[in-house]
């Protein structure tokens, strides 16, 4: 044989060897590239930055189911209020076309009066107690109020204490308040808890809320001081006073028609890690808080504490008020569960 053509057949069998050899280690089968793909793919939405704890513990969420189910779930995260307001989200969910979100509960009571016990002023006094009762039998009933408005509760998660922040000056005593409009939540307790400290509570969803403080529309706002980082709200809102008077959770929740399309095992992993998320995100949210007041601090944010015991003493009423919707005896229970 010419030794032309000897080369030309090295050449085709090593072209040949060539192609084998990427078929199996270049390009997977597309039946192999079928079996890796997610089993179930969910939308989680939030209206938070991801800067703030709440929506990066969404992130830790979604990592860890995919862990957890080996890839079978695979959950894309929509912060910044990509997917709509907390409101929004929660109608996706009834709809089908939100899958998962991460609201405040304040919103809940719309859909089971009940929920209104959470958005009452001083009714946690820690976070310690806030999480005796919601991971207890009020809390676990309260979630069953919501399935019959096609809502499932998977985790409550702690979202801080809210305090008043005013554009003008510092908050000492409910008289300071008095001719001021403060924003709230669209939530009908926490507009009469803002209105007895003193304030003129004024509803708003959040995206309104920086452009309303700019221009006059609205004397101030309450929130957490990781809340006004992230919306940067210390821009147009300069005095934080630590009147702590709300403390209503976060809840982690998907809707009933996405929750019944999951296999029992994928139930099974997404409660197991709903129930992680609650130290995964109280972690976040402690590591979190400090660094927050620094920066808002460096910012220009000017911090006062205040004596609270005046605001709890004018809102205090607004308890036996709802007494008839939420049940003296879970009240009663809530306040044993202060001391234990």
């Amino acid at each position: 044989m010419k030794k032309s053509k000897i080369l030309m057949f090295l050449m085709a069998a090593v072209f040949l060897m060539g192609t084998i050899l990427s078929g199996c280690g270049g390009q997977k089968p597309a039946a192999q590239q079928q079996a890796n793909a997610p089993k179930y793919k969910i939308k989680l939405a939030t209206q938070l930055p991801d800067s703030h704890p709440i929506a990066a513990a969404a992130i830790l969420y979604a990592k860890k189911v995919k862990e957890r189910s080996n890839g079978e779930i695979e959950i894309t995260v929509f912060n910044n209020g990509t997917l709509g307001q907390e409101r929004d989200l929660v109608e996706g969910m009834k709809l089908g076309t939100v899958d998962m979100a991460n609201v405040n509960s304040a919103l809940m009571t719309s859909f089971a009066p009940r929920w209104q016990v959470f958005s009452l002023p001083y009714l946690f006094q820690s976070e310690e107690h806030m999480y005796k009762v919601v991971n207890g039998p009020i809390g676990q009933q309260l979630f069953k109020e919501l399935e019959p408005s096609g809502l499932k509760g998977l985790a409550y998660q702690w979202s801080g204490f809210r305090s008043i922040t005013t554009k003008k000056g510092p908050v000492n005593v409910p008289e300071d308040l008095k001719g001021l409009k403060i924003r709230t939540m669209p939530a009908k307790t926490m507009v009469d808890g803002i209105n007895a400290m003193g304030g003129i509570a004024t509803p708003m969803d959040q995206g309104a809320v920086y452009n309303a403080l700019q221009s006059g529309i609205l004397d101030g706002w309450e929130n957490n001081p990781a809340t006004v980082l992230s919306f940067k709200m210390n821009e147009v809102c300069p005095y934080f006073s630590y009147t702590n008077h709300f403390a209503a959770p976060n809840i982690l929740l998907i809707g009933q028609k996405s929750w019944a399309k999951l296999s029992p095992e994928a139930q099974k992993v997404l409660m197991e890690v709903s129930v992680e998320s609650q130290k995964d995100e109280s972690e976040i949210f402690q590591k979190t808080e400090k660094d927050v007041v620094e920066k808002l601090k460096a910012a220009g944010m000017k911090f006062n504490e205040v004596n609270s015991q005046p605001f709890f003493e004018r809102a205090k009423p607004l308890w036996k008020s709802l007494e008839d919707v939420v049940g003296k005896q879970t009240f009663d229970e809530i306040e044993n569960l202060r001391s234990k």
